[in-house]
Order: structure tokens, then C-alpha cells, then sequence
């Protein structure tokens, strides 16, 4: 075997050639699942009708019909993942991480808008549940007036792995290999530092020294590059195409090398050592974590042009840029399927059924004598053409010896055979992957009130549950991803970010340190983790939250309180032009802080300041309570003296001696001699 350093136009340790020989070769010897999941995309697609069914419609004239319920079936799923899309959060496990975790989530949420991340996610999604598996990229965009960041969904035919994995993440993979045609100015462009060897290397025919003198400027260069495409295994026309246009075939090589590496270990928190980190030194010196050294791995990235290694570097993380998004896996051999498989043949079955009964309901049985034509007008021949015309004509033999020497007949006996067939292959179509007419809109299950519907969308979702689980692991590996890209843009030191929104922005510094000299806010040390949100973000949810929301409100009835809180919330769910002012004006009406506004702090401080009012409020009724109760005293005291008065005065009227009463005659005569002496005065 030729040494490997011949081979290879890369410097430093990496994958030799013959390395990529092995995994090509391994490639071509795993199961052969990728033409059926080629011919469940075709189903999707409308590509239902094979080459012999095609000669079979020419051959009886059959009609070739093609009605296609999968593409409907599989859209309700979608929709339903697109209805329940969550959003990336970050989560610190301590509070010494939250302004770390704070600005990646910022970064996060500005990649996944940006990059159209619920677009590829969800180009996944469907390869999943069509042909058993999706896969998504995550990598660095190369075009400098481009965002910095790409997230995008990979064909299934562009990617290979390590067949021997066995987890559904494919993470105990050794290896995965991405092929794909690349143009080679478009080659040249994106790596210009290996434009000379591309251009020299790439081109039909042997290398001649007056090409490599024009271009290159070694002789050692020329050498290798001529060696090395010698040597290669592999056909000239596997990675090579110039008969159309320049194109080189770029093998993108993702794998594990076993290696010693130094832990230091914290509790259950693992990361690795890095001698030149002050506060991993700072935390061994002092005890609080210990060091652990044992087998493990690093994930390396060898790009090859046809047989040529351009570089071959090691990767920060522990994951494969290449996330699968994985519908079923079989249980011998691993190979992936999804839903489209098991309902290709009540397709083809209600295909089949439907052709045949438009042709029995057009198609005529003649029974004929060989006498029976008149041969100078017309003749078998033309009898087989006119009989399926509605205005067929046919000159009979006067001399024929049968007056009924021609019968044309039409066999209807099957019809209602072929169509109770044709639809229960319909209703098998849903039935396979536990799909009900719910989840697609239509209302052909016979359930009609809300929770009957409910309740056949919520099996149709339990009947997905692998599918789901599968599909939320490979969108938070995504996130990880994403995050560890993100991540090593923000390690600067003394680096400032933006966080939050409205009255809640703030500005923290990454990288820093403490007034003690030990590090704050260090990105690469950072214990956070990757989640997916709890509340949808999707227009069908915030339709949703309206009827929730509309259904509170009446429940509440007319307490204020709930009211100012619902309303303005209802409001900002809608569509409405300027919701978002009236909500605030409403809140401000009301006197009920915005959302973003509150936090522990504001609630803790609320809470004080209601008991501090509770409190006044108590005072001031205990003080009411005490004048009332002195005012009933001292109207009490009142009362008791006035009866210790009126009983004084009684045993004084008691002790009193009695006088003598006047005479009446006397008192008579007196007022008689007033009232004579009173008129003579008038007089």
C-alpha cells in the first residue's frame, strides 16, 4: 500500500485516504432502505403509477387514475407539529449563570429568526414522517454579507453513518460522511486556499508538467497531487464530472478518534480541564472539585475533494453537526421507515380499485357472430374501436344467418364489489398510521361536539407518540448545537451584551471578574442546558389563548380585578392594530404593572407595600373601633347619671313635708274680682 503521507494534501494527523477508502466501501454494504424510502417520497409526491401499471392501462385500456389520500394524511400531521412549535430556552443550573444563560438565550431566539430554523426544522419533520429520516445541519455561513449562522435541512441521500449505531440520535456513531456535487468555481471561491490544487487536481486526463508549472510552484506539490489520484480506488466518474459541467464530489467526514482526556469533576457536573483557566486551577488547588483522566473521544472534521484531504481539524463539542430526525427503526438492522411506508399499499390498492370501476362503468362486453358485420363498411376491428363511442354506428351483414348475431353488453355486477374495496382502502389509509379524519379537518368520524373531536385530535397525537418524542430530542440536540456555535462567538473577554426587553434591559459583561481577582460570567465554563418552551408561539395557539382567554373573562364576571388583568391580555393575543398601546393604556387605567415589568423584586415590594396598607388599614379600624367604644362609654356614663340624678331627686320630693292646699271658693273669687277690674280698664 502506497504511505499515507503521499496521499494526503493536508498537513498535521489526520484521516488518511485509505481511511475514507474503508468508510466508502462500508457505505455501499449497508441495508438497502433508501429505495423505499425513494418510493414513499415518490408517493407523496404524486409518482404513484409504476412502469407496469403504465403498459397494463396501454395495453386494456384501463384508465390510469391516480388519487392521492397520503399527501393529505401526512400534511394533517405537519400541521399539527407546525401548530404546536416551541421556542429554545436556556436554563442556568446555578444562579451564578443566569446572566450567561440570559445571553445566549438573546443569541438564540435572534439564530432561530434569523436563520429560518423552523423552516429546516420542519423540512425534517417531513422527511421523517415520509421516508423515515431527515437530518439538519448547523454550521458557520460562509458568505460574509449573510447572517453568521446557518441552520439547514440535509437530503437523506447526502448523508451516511456508522450503521452499528444503535441509539435514536445516532450519537454512539462512530462516523458520518456528507457526499454531495459541488461546482468547482464555486469550490474555488469558498476555499481559495486550495484553488490551485483544485483546479490542477480536478480536470480530466492526467496531470502534464506544463499544467503544473503554470499553476503550481512546487515539484513535491505536483507530485502528490498526481500520486495521489493514481492511487484512489474510486472511479474518475464517482467524483468527478466534467462531461456537463465542472463538478468535483466533496466527502465531508464527521468522526470520533479515541484519546485520553483530564475531567475535573464538580458533583455530577463533568468539563474538561483546562490547565490555562484560572478557576479550574483555583477549584483543584482548593479542593472543591477533583480531577478524573480516562478514555474518551474528540469530534474531527476531514473535508476530502474526490481523493484529495484539504484539512482535517478537531471540533469543540461532543456532537456531530449532522442532527437525524428519525420516524421508526427496524428492529434487526436499524434502517429507518416512517408513516408513508405501511400506506403504500392501501394506496395502491384504492389506485387500483378506483381505475377498475371507472372502467367497468364505461366498459362494453360484444358478443359477435363472424357473420354478422358487413365487411365493405365496417369490420372487427372497427367494432372494438365504435362500441365505446356513445353514437356508435355498425352496418350488419344482410345475409347473416343469426338476426342476433351482435350483443353489446355492459357487466355491472361488479361495481358495488369494486367500490366497498376502493373505500375501505380509503379509511385504511388513516387508519395505519392512527390518523383520524379529525386532525385533517373533516368531520367523517360522526363526532360532532367539541370534546368528541378533542378527544379523536388528542389519539391521533398519542398515536405519533414515538414519532414526537423522536422529533422533540433531535429539535433540542439542534438547540445544543446552535448553542455551541453560538457559545464560542462569546468568549471575549470583558464582552458587554444587551438582554431583556422594555423597562427589563439590561447590559452584562461576559468574561469578566470580581473584585477578588476570580472569574464571573465565563461562557466556557457556563452549566446551562438547552430546553424546549412550555407555551407555543404559533398563530393556531394564539387563536387558542383568545378562546381561553374570552371563556375567563365571562367566568370572572364583574370583579375588577380579574378584568383589568384578562382584558389587556386578550387584547395584546389578537390581530388588532396598536394592541399593544391600548393593553398598556388599560394597565395603566387600572393600575396593574406590564408583564415585563414585574419580577421578584416588583412582587416582593408589592407585597409589602399590600401589607403595609392591610396593616394602616387595620389600625385605622382598630382606632375607629376604640372612639365608637369610648363614645358608648361616655353616653353610658351619661345615662347613669342622669338616673342617679332623677333617684336623688325623687327621695328629695320624698322627704319634703307637705304643704297645705288652698281653698277653691277662695281662689275663685279672687279670679272673678281680676277679671271685672281687667274689663272696666278696656272700658
Amino acid at each position: 500500500m502506497i504511505g499515507t503521507e503521499s496521499r494526503d494534501m493536508a498537513s498535521g494527523d489526520g484521516m488518511p485516504l485509505y481511511e475514507l477508502e474503508r468508510l466508502l466501501g462500508d457505505m455501499e454494504r449497508e441495508p438497502d432502505w433508501r429505495p423505499s424510502a425513494n418510493k414513499c417520497a415518490d408517493y407523496y409526491d404524486h409518482k404513484q403509477a409504476d412502469a407496469d401499471r403504465v403498459q397494463r392501462s396501454i395495453d386494456t385500456g384501463e384508465p390510469l387514475t391516480i388519487t392521492n389520500l397520503i399527501q393529505r394524511t401526512i400534511n394533517g400531521a405537519l400541521g399539527q407539529e407546525a401548530k404546536t412549535r416551541l421556542a429554545w430556552k436556556v436554563d442556568p443550573d446555578t444562579n451564578a449563570f443566569a446572566d450567561v444563560a440570559s445571553a445566549l438565550s438573546e443569541r438564540m431566539h435572534e439564530f432561530q429568526r434569523e436563520a429560518n430554523v423552523d423552516m429546516a426544522i420542519g423540512e425534517a419533520y417531513k422527511s421523517q414522517l415520509v421516508t423515515g429520516i431527515g437530518w439538519v445541519e448547523v454550521s458557520r455561513n460562509p458568505d460574509p454579507l449573510a447572517y453568521p449562522y446557518r441552520c439547514q435541512a440535509v437530503h437523506r441521500n447526502e448523508v451516511w453513518w456508522d450503521w452499528r449505531a444503535r441509539l435514536p440520535d445516532k450519537s454512539d456513531a462512530k462516523w458520518v460522511v456528507r457526499q454531495r456535487w459541488v461546482d468547482l468555481d464555486e469550490a474555488k471561491v469558498t476555499m481559495p486556499k486550495f484553488a490551485d490544487i483544485l483546479e490542477v487536481g480536478c480536470h480530466s486526463g492526467p496531470i502534464t508538467d506544463s499544467m503544473a508549472r503554470t499553476i503550481l510552484t512546487t515539484r513535491d506539490q505536483f507530485e502528490s497531487l498526481d500520486t495521489t489520484r493514481r492511487s484512489f480506488t474510486r472511479t474518475e466518474e464517482e467524483w468527478l464530472d466534467n462531461a456537463e459541467r465542472k463538478r468535483v464530489r466533496f466527502y465531508s467526514v464527521y468522526y470520533k478518534r479515541p484519546k485520553q482526556e483530564v475531567a475535573i469533576v464538580s458533583g455530577t457536573k463533568r468539563v474538561k480541564f483546562n490547565p490555562q483557566n484560572p478557576l479550574h486551577v483555583a477549584l483543584v488547588q482548593r479542593g472543591g472539585a477533583k480531577l478524573m483522566k480516562g478514555p474518551s473521544y474528540e469530534i474531527r472534521h476531514a473535508m476530502f475533494a474526490g481523493p484529495y484531504r484539504l484539512f482535517d481539524i478537531a471540533l469543540r463539542g461532543r456532537r456531530f453537526p449532522l442532527v437525524p430526525f428519525i420516524c421508526y427503526s427496524c428492529d434487526d438492522d436499524r434502517s429507518p421507515y416512517g408513516l408513508v411506508h405501511g400506506m403504500i399499499g392501501p394506496q395502491d390498492e384504492f389506485n387500483e380499485r378506483r381505475s377498475r370501476l371507472l372502467w367497468l362503468l364505461k366498459a362494453k362486453q360484444v358478443f359477435v357472430d363472424n357473420d354478422a358485420l358487413d365487411e365493405k363498411y365496417n369490420n372487427f376491428v372497427t367494432l372494438a374501436r365504435e362500441v365505446m363511442r356513445p353514437d356508435a354506428q355498425f352496418v350488419l351483414n344482410a345475409n347473416r344467418r343469426n338476426a342476433d348475431g351482435l350483443k353489446v353488453v355492459m357487466n355491472q355486477s361488479l361495481q358495488k364489489e369494486q367500490a366497498d374495496v376502493m373505500m375501505d382502502a380509503k379509511q385504511l389509509i388513516q387508519e395505519v398510521p392512527g390518523l383520524y379524519n379529525a386532525l385533517l379537518g373533516s368531520g367523517k368520524d360522526g363526532a360532532s361536539s367539541g370534546v368528541a373531536l378533542n378527544s379523536l385530535v388528542e389519539q391521533s397525537v398519542t398515536s405519533l407518540g414515538e414519532t414526537s418524542d423522536n422529533y422533540r430530542m433531535s429539535r433540542t440536540a439542534t438547540g445544543d448545537l446552535s448553542m455551541q456555535i453560538i457559545a464560542e462567538d462569546l468568549m471575549e473577554e470583558n464582552m458587554t451584551m444587551e438582554v431583556g426587553t422594555g423597562k427589563k434591559r439590561r447590559t452584562v459583561v461576559l468574561n469578566t471578574v470580581n473584585a477578588q481577582g476570580m472569574p464571573v460570567n465565563q461562557v466556557e465554563d457556563a452549566a446551562v442546558r438547552v430546553g424546549l418552551g412550555d407555551v407555543p408561539t404559533t398563530p393556531a395557539y394564539r387563536a387558542q389563548q383568545q378562546v381561553f382567554l374570552s371563556q375567563a373573562i365571562q367566568s370572572v364576571g364583574n370583579d375588577p380585578v380579574a378584568r383589568a388583568v384578562l382584558v389587556p391580555a386578550l387584547l395584546e393575543s389578537g390581530d388588532l392594530e396598536h394592541r399593544e398601546q391600548y393593553a398598556k393604556w388599560m394597565r395603566q387605567q387600572a393600575g396593574i404593572p406590564e408583564p415585563d415589568e414585574i419580577d421578584d423584586e416588583s412582587l416582593a415590594k408589592s407585597g409589602e407595600a399590600k401589607a403595609q396598607a392591610q396593616q394602616q388599614s387595620m389600625q385605622q379600624q382598630q382606632a375607629a373601633m376604640k372612639a365608637q367604644l369610648d363614645e358608648m362609654h361616655a353616653k353610658v356614663a351619661e345615662l347613669m347619671t342622669r338616673a342617679e340624678l332623677n333617684a336623688a331627686r325623687a327621695q328629695q320630693i320624698k322627704d319634703e313635708p307637705l304643704q297645705p292646699l288652698n281653698d277653691p271658693a277662695a281662689n275663685e273669687d279672687a279670679l272673678i274680682n281680676d277679671a271685672l277690674t281687667e274689663a272696666s280698664r278696656a272700658a
